[in-house]
C-alpha cells in the first residue's frame, strides 16, 4: 500500500506540474483580416496609434516615415519606415505575422518587409509569414517596405504572469513598466510608441486643456522648456494646477508630436496636485517653430501678419514674419486678420506636424485667454 500510495502522490505532483507549465503559455490572436472594426479599423482605413486584445498591447509610432499606418476592417497596413511595440506583463517568446502574399499593381506588402533590430525577420522574397522568438515584455518591429498584416499571434510565457492586463486592481499587483521616462525624454524619442511607461512629473503645470473630438481632452503639459499632450485623456486634469508624481501611460508620439494615451493603469493616485497661478504663454519665434521647438507647448507668436492662400480647393491661414511662415491649423476662425494690413499676437498650442512642417491651432490673436492657458477650445 506505501508503495501505491507513493506512485499515485508521483503521478499526481507530475501531472500538476505539467499542467502547471502548459497552462502557464497565453497565446493572444488579433485577427485583423477579420475583426480589424475590433481595433478601430474602417473599410476606409483609419489611422492608428496602437490597440490592444487581452493584456497585449501595440504601440504604433511613425518612425522616421511619412504616413502614420492605417487599421482597415480587413487588414492592417503597416506602413513603410513606421514603427510597433508589442507589450505585455508577461516575458513574450513567440510573435507569428501573416501578411497579404498576394501583389498589388506589381508590388508586394509581404512578411519580409518586417524588420527587427534593423534585420529581415524572414529572408524568404515574398514570404507570407514570419516569425520572432525571444523573451521579452516589450519587442519593437520596423519595415523595409509596407506589410499588410492580416494576423498576429502574440505567446506568452506565464512566468512573468501572461496574458493578464496590466492593471493591479485594487490590492493588485503593480503594472509591469516598460520604461521610466520624463517630459523631456519623451521629446527626444517622439519616433518610436511605449507601452506601460511610468511618466515622472516635477512641478509640471497643466496649460492648456481642449475638448478632444473623440472624446475627453487634450491636456498640454509642460513642464521647465519641454511639453507633452494627454491625447483624448479621461483624467480629471485642471487647468493651471501643478503636477508632482508619477502616472502611467502609453506613449505614442503622432507625426513626431509628443503624446502620451491612457490605459487600464493609468490614474491619477500618483499624483500631487496643487493651485497654479494663470499659465503664461511661451513666447515663440517662427524660427523656432519651424526648427520644430517648442511641441505640445502653449504658446505666443508676436508680431506677425496673417495671410490666406488657396489651394486645390482648400483655404490655409498663415502667421507671417520676415519672410517665413507657420500654418495656423483648426482652432479658432482668423479668417477677419487675414490682409488686414495689421500685425497681430497669435496665442496658440503647437499640436501638429505634417510633412515636416509646424502647425499651430490659434486660440486667440491679440488678447491672452482668460485663465492663462484657457480651456475647452476644441482644437484636436
Amino acid at each position: 500500500m506505501k508503495k501505491t500510495y507513493s506512485f499515485r502522490l508521483f503521478l499526481t505532483v507530475l501531472f500538476v506540474a505539467v499542467f502547471g507549465m502548459v497552462s502557464a503559455e497565453t497565446v493572444v490572436t488579433f485577427d485583423f483580416e477579420n475583426n480589424g472594426a475590433t481595433y478601430g479599423g474602417t473599410d476606409a482605413g483609419a489611422e492608428t496609434t496602437g490597440f490592444s486584445q487581452e493584456g497585449v498591447s501595440v504601440t504604433v509610432g511613425i518612425g522616421t516615415g511619412t504616413t502614420q499606418s492605417k487599421m482597415y476592417s480587413n487588414g492592417f497596413r503597416f506602413y513603410k519606415s513606421n514603427t510597433m511595440t508589442v507589450s505585455a506583463s508577461g516575458n513574450i517568446t513567440k510573435i507569428e505575422f501573416t501578411a497579404l502574399a498576394n501583389a498589388i499593381s506589381n508590388k508586394y506588402y509581404t512578411a519580409d518587409n518586417l524588420t527587427y533590430n534593423g534585420a529581415a525577420l524572414t529572408t524568404t522574397s515574398h514570404a507570407a509569414t514570419a516569425t520572432w522568438t525571444g523573451s521579452s515584455t516589450s519587442v519593437t518591429f520596423g519595415n523595409s517596405n509596407q506589410v499588410r498584416l492580416l494576423k498576429m499571434v502574440v505567446t506568452i510565457d506565464g512566468e512573468g504572469g501572461g496574458g493578464v492586463t496590466p492593471d493591479p486592481g485594487p490590492g493588485g499587483d503593480d503594472p509591469v513598466v516598460t520604461t521610466e521616462e520624463t517630459i523631456a525624454s519623451l521629446n527626444a524619442a517622439t519616433s518610436e510608441g511605449k507601452a506601460n511607461v511610468s511618466l515622472k512629473l516635477t512641478s509640471a503645470q497643466v496649460v492648456y486643456i481642449a475638448d478632444n473630438s473623440k472624446g475627453g481632452k487634450d491636456v498640454y503639459v509642460r513642464e521647465g522648456s519641454k511639453a507633452i499632450m494627454f491625447f483624448g485623456t479621461a483624467q480629471n486634469f485642471q487647468l493651471n494646477s501643478y503636477l508632482t508624481g508619477d502616472i502611467i501611460v502609453d506613449y505614442a508620439p503622432y507625426y513626431g508630436v509628443p503624446e502620451v494615451k491612457d490605459n487600464t493603469s493609468t490614474n491619477m493616485d500618483g499624483i500631487t496636485v496643487t493651485t497654479g497661478s494663470n499659465a503664461a504663454a511661451t513666447v515663440a519665434t517662427i524660427d523656432e517653430l519651424l526648427a520644430l521647438n517648442h511641441l505640445c507647448d502653449y504658446i505666443v507668436v508676436k508680431g506677425v501678419t496673417i495671410t490666406v492662400e488657396t489651394a486645390n480647393n482648400k483655404t490655409n491661414y498663415y502667421a507671417n514674419k520676415d519672410d517665413k511662415k507657420v500654418q495656423l491649423f483648426k482652432g479658432i476662425d482668423v479668417s477677419s486678420y487675414a490682409g488686414d494690413g495689421n500685425t497681430h499676437d497669435v496665442y496658440a498650442v503647437f499640436n501638429n506636424i505634417y510633412k515636416g512642417a509646424p502647425e499651430i491651432a490659434p486660440i486667440s490673436v491679440n488678447e491672452e485667454p482668460n485663465g492663462g492657458g484657457g480651456g475647452g477650445g476644441g482644437v484636436t
